[in-house]
């Protein structure tokens, strides 16, 4: 507030552009939620699912990650029924579903003896807000019964991507996710490995120096969840597939929701000169002011903690102005419509070995892969040497290399032209 450049306080940016609204920022570590001017709320989950953290909001998760294609397959067998996971796992996919946009793509695969894709279509759909409620609502509606069949699972989240291919009616166009959570091991007959080498590739790089393929590779990011779980095979997804796989225990079920809907900081380290270059922007969906200003819409960036390799989400900041004053704007629909359409650019994600197995440390050192064979294939040695002396080496010192003047000076700059 008093602390940036001459210029850049978050005070002087208000006397200077009185036609903006609140400066708002949420940050990753925490959870935290600052805005000013500073107002009075009490806001729980009581009210809205996930809403009191604003790291699973569509406008933060958005800003971090870019548009992407998102299936969510989550296990509804009979195992689900015990030990509360079939609730938990419901609640983890409404959240992770919270954390969506406008420019987002998705849908659900529910799975047991047959797998079934919600909606009539069989494809992705655009994550407004009343597709975001429907894939909710159909979340609620689930219940654990029958047998595990995997393959079907991922053959059936795989035609998805393949009956989406018209780029802004049914597929962003951008990074492609699977979201895979499951508390048993696949019934006799249905393990997936050999369909999802077949239907995706296998992971997306072959050494460090190689940059990814992303537009057309699913990262499969795995949740083995309660004391049943396949973690064997369910890691081997995640690290043949170029994501992460998480470990979740009937006692931490809790947790679940908030592991599962934070993907997206994944996505975010790897953005392609993220944290090196001019901090950019990206324009929200509209909303409806909280506090009875009308519909909002508002300028989003991120901000980056640079000592990390790769660079890690540090907090998301945005400003933000009523519809109905940049209505009074010159050249407010134009310079509007522009901003929607390049919100909507895919962003390049992509990883060296080494910089997702420093992720993947973070998350928990079960989710490592570095361990995972026992005989590397011909190069990959002393990649993995390489990977694991960098996650056992001391931790990087010093003072997070970020400027949130910057940020804010590149929004208001948006705001203005």
């Amino acid at each position: 507030l008093e602390t940036a450049p001459a210029g850049f306080t978050i005070k002087a940016a208000a006397e200077e552009y009185p036609q903006t609204a609140w400066h708002f920022s949420g940050f990753q570590q925490t959870g935290l939620y600052r805005n000013w001017p500073s107002i009075y709320q009490c806001r729980t989950e009581a009210q809205c699912s996930g809403c009191s953290d604003p790291r699973f909001r569509g406008w933060y998760a958005g800003a971090a990650s870019g548009p992407k294609d998102v299936v969510i397959i989550i296990d509804t067998s009979g195992s689900m029924d015990s030990s509360g996971r079939m609730a938990a796992a419901i609640e983890a996919a409404q959240w992770t579903v919270n954390t969506l946009s406008a420019t987002d793509f998705a849908t659900v695969v529910a799975f047991s003896g047959t797998a079934r894709v919600f909606g009539s279509t069989g494809a992705l759909m655009p994550m407004t807000a009343a597709n975001r409620q429907a894939l909710k609502s159909y979340l609620g509606t689930l219940s654990a019964n029958g047998a595990t069949h995997m393959r079907d699972a991922f053959s059936a989240a795989f035609d998805v991507l393949a009956r989406s291919t018209s780029v802004g009616t049914n597929t962003a166009g951008c990074n492609k996710l699977f979201l895979f959570l499951s508390d048993g091991a696949p019934t006799a007959g249905q393990e997936p490995e050999a369909l999802i080498q077949e239907r995706n590739g296998g992971r997306s790089y072959l050494n460090e120096d190689e940059e990814e393929k992303t537009l057309d590779h699913v990262r499969i990011f795995t949740y083995a969840f309660g004391s049943g779980a396949p973690s064997a095979l369910m890691k081997r997804i995640a690290c043949a597939n170029s994501a992460i796989y998480r470990k979740i225990s009937d006692d931490d079920k809790g947790e679940l929701k908030s592991i599962m809907a934070s993907y997206f900081v994944y996505l975010a380290a790897g953005i392609k000169d993220a944290g090196s270059s001019v901090p950019s922007a990206t324009w929200t969906d509209q909303y409806e002011d909280g506090q009875g200003m009308g519909r909002m819409t508002g300028a989003c960036s991120v901000a980056y903690d640079k000592t990390k390799d790769p660079v890690q989400l540090l907090a998301v900041i945005c400003l933000g102005l009523p519809v109905a004053t940049g209505q009074t704007l010159t050249g407010w629909s134009a310079a509007f419509m522009r901003a929607m359409t390049r919100r909507k650019e895919c962003p390049i994600v992509s990883f060296s070995f080494k910089q997702l197995e420093a992720l993947r440390a973070q998350a928990s050192p079960d989710s490592m892969c570095v361990t995972l064979s026992p005989t590397p294939a011909p190069g990959e040695k002393n990649l993995r040497q390489r990977a694991s002396a960098s996650n056992s080496a001391p931790a990087t010192t010093g003072a997070v290399a970020v400027s949130f003047a910057a940020a804010s000076s590149a929004l208001l700059g948006l705001l203005l032209w």
